[in-house]
């Protein structure tokens, strides 16, 4: 992987995707076969396990979820801490189920991360929570600039390319890199893509038939390495510089 500075680090340039719009992500969310899971089915469980012991530690009273995609992590913050939660996105659609989900109006909103309007709030948050949001923005420095200065913050970027990820981090030194200078790290920590969680043991028994001529990710879904033969995140906080 080349790297290219602060501003490209991490960004595999043969392939990173392009950046998508809101529709891009409406029409995503409008799927409920994925994002209508409870958390304990999602995927990305691990992540949000990660995310709230992580909360649990810093004893964080209120959070500011950035990027709160359907809802699937919120209900998983106010079900396991006693956290006060707000949260926002760009996809009026992911808004709409978040709200349905949590049957909460009140909790969520319509808002652009890399727009500084979106953190005057009236709601006195001390963690900002941001997972699978960075890489799908071109301006992720831009929105992290937008953070309150030492205010705690928990997130999340992958370490492989997807439809939408205009970037992706091969290591610890990747993340830091980019982030460093905004972001003053307590920890970084490697969580692998569940292996059945989300998938059907049919659907699990098909991905290793298909991965049979690949010898890496058919070790990894068996359980051999699979952070670097699958794929996974890089979950990391700190406190905004």
């Amino acid at each position: 992987m080349t790297l290219r500075g602060t501003a490209d680090v991490g960004v595999s340039a043969g392939d990173a995707d392009a950046e998508r719009d809101s529709k891009f992500y409406d029409e995503r969310y409008s799927d409920t076969r994925f994002y209508g899971k409870h958390y304990s089915r999602s995927a990305y469980f691990p992540v949000f396990t990660a995310v709230v012991k992580e909360l649990k530690r810093r004893n964080v009273h209120r959070v500011l979820e950035v990027g709160c995609g359907s809802g699937t992590l919120a209900e998983y913050i106010l079900d396991k801490t006693s956290a006060e939660y707000a949260g926002f996105d760009f996809s009026s659609v992911a808004v709409e189920r978040a709200r349905k989900r949590l049957k909460r109006l009140d909790l969520f909103r319509v808002a652009d991360a890399t727009n500084p309007d979106a953190y005057i709030v009236d709601y006195e948050f001390d963690c900002i929570v941001c997972t699978e949001v960075l890489e799908h923005i071109k301006e992720d420095r831009t929105a992290i600039s937008n953070w309150r200065s030492g205010t705690a913050c928990i997130c999340t970027v992958p370490n492989f390319p997807y439809e939408g990820h205009v970037r992706f981090f091969s290591n610890e030194s990747e993340v830091s890199a980019r982030y460093g200078d905004l972001i003053e790290f307590d920890s970084i920590q490697r969580i692998s893509k569940p292996i059945l969680q989300g998938r059907t043991l049919k659907q699990y028994l098909t991905a290793l038939r298909w991965s049979r001529n690949d010898p890496k990710r058919l070790l990894g879904l068996l359980g051999v390495q699979t952070f670097q033969n699958v794929g996974g995140w890089f979950v990391f906080a700190g406190r905004r510089r």
